[in-house]
């Protein structure tokens, strides 16, 4: 029975220390992008159905959260139809980001105002991500980038293929801090 005890104790313990351990990765990994934490504005325009331009403007707010361990996302995306006084949501959010340790690789979680959820894992390199997805109901392959240019600016793009060798943006943002103490 002492044996039995002591057993239990040692998994419990080894397995608390382990925890503890991803904890300190999981927190490594995130400080590493905590350049994207804080209040940010921005515009940009999404290819319609039409295959013209819509403009928006757009607002997000990252914060770190669970001592370092992921950043909440939090954004609208709103523009104007024409002839109409007021804006209308065409994206609304709220994500998740985490490092996964053992695919060594950040995880976008996202929810939508819509019902829609997904989940994309991200590659990071150089104060830039990237990541791809599968569009079956238009048949398509797209690609975004999410990365930091030399003034600060948060630029978001996004490119889509049919045959995934010619691709063409269908979406680009550009996004100014307005308040870093939001984190």
């Amino acid at each position: 029975m002492k044996t039995t005890i002591s057993l239990l104790l040692f998994w419990t313990l080894t397995a608390c220390a382990f925890a503890q351990d991803a904890g300190g990765i999981n927190r490594a990994e995130m400080k590493k992008v905590d350049w994207a934490l804080g209040q940010w504005e921005g515009e940009g325009w999404v290819e319609s159905q039409s295959g013209g331009k819509l403009t928006f403007t757009a607002n997000a707010i990252s914060k770190s959260k669970l001592d370092g361990v992921i950043h909440l996302l939090e954004g609208t995306s709103k523009f104007r139809r024409e002839g109409v006084d007021s804006e209308v949501i065409i994206n609304s959010h709220i994500s998740i980001l985490s490092y996964d340790p053992k695919a060594k690789c950040y995880r976008l979680r996202s929810y939508r105002e819509d019902g829609t959820c997904g989940q994309d894992e991200l590659k990071y390199q150089d104060h830039t991500f990237r990541w791809e997805k599968r569009d079956d109901e238009r048949g398509v392959n797209q690609r975004f980038a999410m990365r930091l240019d030399e003034e600060g600016h948060l630029i978001y793009t996004g490119e889509i293929s049919q045959d995934q060798t010619n691709w063409r943006e269908f979406f680009h943002a550009v996004y100014r801090r307005v308040d870093k103490t939001a984190q």
